[in-house]
């Protein structure tokens, strides 16, 4: 994002300005570009005939910084600037201009694109203000060699709603560090530049040479031009305004209603009050002239009926006449312009509300932006999340505004993207096989069962449904070794010789009810089958004992019901249990801390998969038609989408080779992995 600078000028200084030392403050555009340039000088005791020389030497600096810049934009001619901002010095020093040595406090700095370049000599107050934090970023020597007067120079790169502070060493010694900070940290900042001024001005009392630039970094294109201070010019504080039309007219009609009455102005709220202070304040002068006005009109209509009945009016001269009835005329207006002021300072302060609440949005993303790029990946997922409730509170959006909240919307979700690292894949269709849940998972076959099995040959790519058999249901399954595989039909759990279509003897005890098992899968390390019973909360698993399986044992006993919420388990040494909502970890039957940052929510996910020797864990996100790879620590390596993921209901991983086999509905797709 390119950002531009809104600068504010401050140069304060006694009447008398040739009996104290010489100070310029300068905020530039430079050459034909859009780099900036900020200069703050002074140069100690340079009172009387030293001061033409004075400036001499400090527009020879300026002059330095113009000529480096004045054809291109390189970052490479700041150094080229402050090199030949050296030589001009040393040679007027050669021409016997020596007051200035020593004396000389000045902070020069050119912003480019979003890189800011600084170089300082002496005592100045050089500052970056970021997150309410002002960090130092002058780079003074400790005592500068005539010649070589700014001997070192920085970089860095400036992010939105940084505030460049440059200033002259007092700064600080009439304004605290914290109140500049709660200052400039105020959403207007048009606003805290005059406050900063207004308590200069009190502080120093005009005893004092004081120059300073603070510079806010907003969106290029962002700024108003009614709002933008000019860069030749400073901020002064704000006048009150003069009685307007309806306050001249409410003192008019008061004085007929009430006469003989004083009418005391309302105070405005001092500009160093704070917003909730500003805004509560203006409520209350609002509500209590409203009053105020709407109790003279009763006591003036009350009036009006006991004395001026319209026999009595009808008496009047025709001078009274017309000045009842204009001041009937004049008593409704009031109420109407009162009323109507009401209104719009109400969408006024709404406004603004918005507005600020925009710009905060937009810096909650320029930070996500920001920590993306040092890949902080939990600041900027925290960043993220802000901005998403800042733009949800927003409610009743003008056209523009809503332009804007929508423009940040897509801003948000092309941070989400980045942070879910969101790849689409294409797919290759593969086959249709037939309607079922599950994929029967063999080393040459993937298969559906709905009454015969149709299964992909993998070797082949042929779809067939003569290739397997079995006698019976396949509800769940797990390849086991060779030509052998664990069937569960819903009742009994088995071995399965799948070469020859046989099944060994059904084991029923302790296997879990149809409605009670979650998921199948298979541990070579001790050779145990592991299922879910959501009945028990429970992981229980079985022993391969040959051509049957052993008797259940338990695994874990799962907390807050992990096991009753199960869809689907994997295992890899530690086993992984998805949930509707989450995957819960466990290991040596103890829950494990694994917690995941979905920024998406999981959405009826249908199955995990991984193995001990995956580098990964693989989510069948259906609801999102995703599919999320995870590192075994947690954090996001990819997120998988496709327009042809439309009925995700199973899948198969290939990590060695980069494939994924997705059961679609009835398709099998097949998608290679980046």
């Amino acid at each position: 994002m390119e950002l531009e600078s809104q600068v504010a000028k401050i140069q304060l200084g006694p009447e008398d300005a040739s009996a104290s030392g010489f100070t310029y403050v300068l905020a530039e555009r430079l050459g034909q570009g859009d780099s900036e340039s900020f200069m703050v000088a002074e140069i100690l005791e340079a009172s009387g005939d030293l001061r033409a020389s004075s400036e001499q030497i400090v527009l020879s600096i300026r002059g330095a910084v113009r000529r480096a810049f004045k054809k291109s934009q390189d970052p490479e001619n700041f150094e080229s600037a402050v090199a030949q901002a050296n030589e001009e010095l040393g040679k007027l020093a050669s021409l016997g201009q020596t007051h200035w040595i020593e004396k000389l406090n000045c902070v020069i700095s050119v912003k480019i694109q979003n890189n800011l370049h600084i170089a300082t000599t002496g005592k100045v107050a050089a500052y970056l203000m970021r997150d309410n934090e002002l960090t130092d970023v002058s780079c003074s020597a400790p005592k500068p060699h005539p010649l070589k007067t700014f001997e070192n120079f920085a970089s860095g790169k400036l992010k939105l709603g940084d505030v460049l502070v440059f200033s002259t060493s007092q700064l600080f010694n009439h304004l605290s560090i914290d109140k500049l900070k709660r200052l400039l940290s105020q959403d207007n900042f048009l606003r805290a530049s005059g406050q900063v001024v207004e308590l200069l001005k009190e502080s120093a009392a005009g005893g004092v040479n004081f120059g300073s630039i603070f510079a806010q970094q907003l969106k290029k294109g962002t700024i108003l031009e009614e709002a933008e201070i000019d860069l030749e010019e400073y901020v002064e504080s704000a006048k009150p305004s003069s009685p307007g039309l309806l306050a001249n007219t409410k003192r008019f009609v008061m004085s007929m209603v009430a006469p003989g009455k004083k009418i005391s102005p309302q105070m405005r709220p001092s500009l160093s009050a704070s917003r909730t202070e500003r805004v509560k304040s203006g409520f209350m002068a609002i509500g209590g002239k409203t009053k105020r006005l709407l109790s003279a009109l009763v006591k003036g209509a009350s009036y009006g009926k006991k004395n001026l009945s319209p026999s009595q009016i009808r008496q009047f001269s025709p001078e009274k006449k017309f000045f009842f009835f204009s001041a009937a005329v004049l008593a409704f207006a009031v109420i109407l312009l009162t009323s109507t002021a009401v209104y719009k300072k109400g969408q006024r302060q709404k406004e603004e509300r918005i507005l600020a609440s925009l710009a905060q949005a937009q810096k909650y993303l320029s930070d996500a932006d920001a920590a993306l790029l040092y890949k902080d990946e939990p600041s900027a997922k925290e960043f993220y999340v802000k901005s998403l409730e800042t733009l949800g509170s927003l409610k009743n959006l003008s056209k523009d505004q809503t332009a804007k909240a929508d423009e940040l919307k897509t801003q948000a979700n092309e941070i989400k993207t980045r942070l879910e690292r969101t790849v689409e894949v294409s797919t290759e269709n593969l086959g249709t096989l037939a309607q079922g849940d599950t994929l029967i998972k063999l080393p040459e076959y993937l298969a559906v069962q709905s009454g015969p099995i149709v299964s992909f040959e993998k070797s082949t790519g042929t779809v067939r449904d003569d290739a397997i058999k079995i006698s019976g249901t396949v509800a769940l399954s797990q390849y086991i070794s060779k030509n052998k595989a664990a069937v569960y039909d819903g009742v009994n759990l088995k071995l399965w010789d799948f070469a020859s279509g046989t099944t060994g003897a059904g084991l029923e005890s302790s296997v879990p009810a149809k409605e009670n098992a979650a998921g199948m899968a298979y541990y070579p390390t001790n050779q145990r089958v592991y299922m879910v019973d959501k009945a028990k909360n429970q992981v229980v698993n079985f022993a391969v004992l040959n051509d049957q399986l052993g008797r259940a044992l338990v695994s874990a006993n799962l907390k807050n019901n992990d096991g009753k919420n199960a869809r689907d388990l994997a295992i890899d040494g530690s086993l992984y249990i998805l949930t509707a909502e989450a995957i819960k970890k466990y290991h040596s039957g103890s829950p494990d801390e694994f917690s995941p940052a979905f920024l998406t929510p999981l959405n009826d996910p249908k199955k995990i998969s991984t193995k001990t020797d995956f580098s990964n864990i693989y989510i069948l996100d259906a609801g999102n038609r995703r599919i999320v790879v995870l590192s075994k620590k947690g954090s996001v390596i990819m997120t998988l989408t496709s327009p042809d993921f439309t009925d995700l209901k199973d899948f198969e991983v290939d990590e060695k080779n980069k494939t994924i086999f997705i059961l679609n509905g009835s398709s099998l797709l097949k998608v290679t992995m980046p």
